[in-house]
């Protein structure tokens, strides 16, 4: 019911819109989130740039730090709905490791 979109890109795609309209549409029901990007200015990254334009249940997530502030590096405008924790994000890393991450990649699972 939820997909997790941790990426972004400065052009659309065609085959992604097609998908997010797809699954996102309200007969599927599935709700969808999209990182908005690490530049720090207001140039929401696509697929999260969409918004609903494609009819679908898309949010746009920043990411916020320990205070709840905007993370310098967040990327914010009007197409952001929530913002999440993404600074120093634990996960699992290669050879059985642990490490942390910092961006908006992170703050959209936390929504997820």
């Amino acid at each position: 019911r939820v997909i997790n979109l941790s990426l972004g890109s400065e052009a659309s795609y065609a085959a992604v819109d097609r998908a997010i309209k797809n699954a996102g549409s309200s007969s599927k029901n599935v709700f969808i989130v999209a990182s908005t990007g690490n530049t720090g200015d207001r140039a929401v990254t696509y697929p999260a740039s969409i918004d609903q334009l494609l009819g679908a249940k898309l949010v746009a997530v920043a990411s916020v730090d320990a205070r709840d502030a905007k993370s310098t590096f967040s990327t914010y405008g009007k197409a952001v709905e929530l913002a999440a924790p993404g600074e120093v994000v634990f996960g699992p890393a290669p050879n059985l490791g642990l490490a942390a991450w910092s961006g908006t990649s992170q703050a959209a699972p936390m929504v997820s």
